[in-house]
């Protein structure tokens, strides 16, 4: 009767334990799912549990991911049709079935599989910056403490337990969630500045340095630039500009370029233009190719080898005629090519034409005024895709803030009559390069920007600068007058080192031949360099500026105005990888994973202690002479306090004080007592344990 009713506690015991580790189960569960759904913005509740269809669920959330990761971090994932309105029914059955699994991993006690399921969400967090809701993390940090209790604490979880773990989880994560303490960690300038500048050493070991600090402006001395940047490779040399990092957004104290988001928001756009042969990067080398070749000819192909030594590799360096893709890269709206993910561009080659920037004003008027080019349904099709991507380039590389324009407006004047478009190319290129000439003095050295200045300012007002400086303002003049412009920093392959180099052999050309310059965008033909640093003159060869590329030699009809001034087109991303990524919570996460690795060394340490102990008693009991053997064998279980039956305590006692020798049998036996003392002393713990938490 008394073995009937210990069954049945038994069996009491194990509903109890079962209904543990489902409630477990259940809100770690809930915690994942929060946190995807506030990751991914699913908007899901619970009273959407059953809507919607399995497969239609599974394909919303797959597009809800794919907006999410391109907008954030601009990684391309394709989207699918038949989603379901709503991915109720897909989520609560991927609750049952993750609910099982967490279940059957907590019931076998292995807890790496548990934590592999947070690992996602805490790498979209901490690398590529998502964020997840006070809420969300608490419940799923609820959820993973208890798992531990469960699994490693020999089962003591109850509810003094769960109630301690949810309150120090909810407080945590609720001071962090209050506005002033999320103020101080993402919005004060001293904690951005924290950011920033760790983000930046982080950049350089990683990347490596760029001489010019990629659209940084706040330097009052030019870097020095001894050593070599790239080792480049032509199989048919010749100058050329070697774009880099490029700025579309200028911050004050920075060029930045667009948000992620804006360039995802482009998209589709850049993609189908692409699609139609216009290569956004190569656009300028692209059109000079129409208006030159015959319908049926092809350019001989030239061939360049990058190898970056002492240079970013973050971004590739490209030129204005490059014809392919590069590997292991992304493009960026055009803009510029950087690395994947981590990733650097340290060996790579690409395709490209000859440099057409020193003909590009007779490429635009070739393009636009004569009917005889040789490729007319080439031509033709280009012009159409290059009107779509015009649109894109009009809508965000115009952009100045109120603040700049006014500034501009006091130095220069009125910025004309654009009714009509931007004002005339030729004019307004010749009048930007006289007034940065006429009245800027081109100095490696400048006054440190004053408190509450911007970079632009400072050099208006001081008249002193270098390249970075000179190229901001032309940058933001060429968007006064309406002309789309940008920002760029790269290497110069000038025409002194095409004649130094030879075909196919590796020239090393130095970091001295950094340099900042502005581009523009000429309708029909794509970006080209202007420069207007004066210590720069002279050193590259330009386009004839005589040859007609005024507005009245262009067929583009201007009337249509293009919004340029939105604010939410112009929003910055960060400069790079280590820019995405979450800071403060990755130095909290190297601390904890340091304190982490001095547990596992103490662990380790202990575990090696164990099994060496255990080599060296398993050797005495099964090695060593019998009578030795079953004498360490009767202290090992009086040490290990082993319930123990009056015949091991005999033949233990003999071993101890007879004179006599023991035989093999002994041993044996001895083992035997050992096997069974152990197996009652899990037994016994196991029923006290039972009566102590039933009581």
């Amino acid at each position: 009767m008394g073995k009937l009713k210990f069954i049945n506690q038994m069996i009491s015991y194990n509903k109890s334990e079962i209904f543990k580790k489902v409630s477990v189960s259940f809100i770690v569960v809930i915690g994942l799912l929060m946190c995807v759904s506030d990751t991914f913005k699913l908007n899901y509740k619970l009273k959407d549990a059953f809507d919607g269809t399995i497969g239609g669920g599974l394909i919303y959330v797959w597009n809800s991911i794919a907006k999410v990761l391109g907008s954030s971090d601009y990684i391309i994932v394709p989207q699918y049709n038949g989603a379901a309105e709503s991915c109720g029914l897909f989520m609560a059955s991927t609750a049952v079935v993750l609910t099982v699994c967490v279940y059957a991993f907590i019931s076998n006690k292995k807890l790496w599989p548990i934590w592999t399921l947070a690992l996602p969400i805490a790498y979209l967090n901490l690398i590529h910056g998502l964020q997840l809701g006070v809420i969300s993390m608490a419940v799923l940090m609820t959820g993973l403490l208890l798992v531990i209790l469960v699994i490693k604490i020999n089962n003591s979880v109850n509810f003094a337990n769960i109630a301690f773990i949810v309150l120090v989880t909810l407080i945590s994560t609720s001071i962090l969630g209050i506005p002033k303490i999320q103020n101080i960690l993402n919005d004060s300038k001293t904690m951005q500045n924290v950011r920033d500048y760790t983000a930046d050493i982080f950049h350089d070991i990683y990347y490596g340095e760029n001489p010019l600090k990629s659209g940084k402006l706040t330097l009052d001395m030019r870097p020095e630039t001894k050593g070599v940047a790239l080792e480049i490779t032509m199989s048919d040399p010749h100058s050329t500009y070697l774009r880099g990092f490029v700025g579309d957004i200028y911050k004050g104290d920075c060029w930045e370029r667009l948000s992620n988001g804006t360039y995802y928001a482009y998209e589709d756009l850049i993609s189908q233009v692409e699609n139609t042969g216009l290569n956004a990067m190569g656009q300028l080398g692209y059109a000079r190719n129409l208006v030159r070749l015959s319908e049926n000819s092809k350019e001989p192909q030239e061939h360049m080898k990058i190898t970056a030594v002492e240079a970013d590799t973050s971004y590739a360096y490209i030129p204005y005629e490059i014809e392919n893709e590069i590997e292991n890269s992304r493009s960026l709206g055009g803009s510029f090519v950087i690395s994947k993910k981590f990733k650097r561009l340290k060996e790579y080659s690409y395709y490209l034409g000859e440099n057409p920037v020193k003909e590009w004003t007779e490429t635009a008027a070739v393009l636009f005024t004569d009917e005889d080019i040789a490729n007319q349904q080439e031509t033709k099709q280009y012009m159409i895709a290059e009107s779509h991507y015009n649109q894109y380039i009009y809508q965000n590389f115009r952009y100045i803030s109120p603040d700049d324009r006014k500034l501009i407006g006091d130095f220069v004047g009125n910025a004309g009559d654009q009714t009509k478009g931007h004002l005339d190319y030729k004019e307004t290129i010749a009048n930007i390069k006289k007034y940065l000439e006429e009245n800027f003095l081109y100095t490696d050295s400048v006054e440190k920007i004053k408190q509450g200045e911007s970079a632009l300012e400072s050099f208006f007002i001081s008249g002193k600068g270098y390249d970075v400086h000179f190229a901001t303002a032309a940058v933001i003049l060429f968007r006064y007058y309406g002309i789309p412009a940008r920002y760029v920093e790269g290497y110069l392959v000038t025409p002194e080192d095409a004649s130094m180099m030879q075909k196919n052999v590796a020239y090393e050309l130095p970091r001295e031949n950094a340099h900042a310059w502005a581009e523009i965008y000429v309708d029909g033909i794509g970006f080209v360099p202007i420069e207007v640093s004066p210590k720069y003159k002279n050193i590259m060869e330009e386009a004839d500026m005589e040859i007609g590329i005024s507005n009245e030699s262009l067929v583009r009809n201007f009337a249509e105005e293009i919004s340029d001034n939105t604010k939410e087109n112009n929003m910055s991303s960060g400069d790079d990888d280590f820019h995405d990524i979450n800071i403060i919570a990755v130095i909290f996460t190297i601390i904890a994973a340091v304190l982490l690795l001095l547990l596992a060394a103490v662990l380790i340490r202990r575990i090696a202690l164990g099994i060496a102990e255990y080599i060296k008693r398993r050797k005495l009991f099964m090695k060593s002479d019998p009578k030795r053997a079953v004498s360490a064998i009767y202290g090992f279980m009086e040490e290990k306090n082993y319930p123990m039956l009056a015949e091991s305590k005999d033949l233990g006692n003999k071993a101890a004080y007879s004179i006599y020798p023991m035989e093999e049998n002994d041993r044996k036996l001895m083992l035997a007592y050992l096997k069974e003392a152990k197996k009652e002393k899990h037994r016994n713990e196991y029923k006290n344990k039972y009566r102590k938490e039933k009581h």
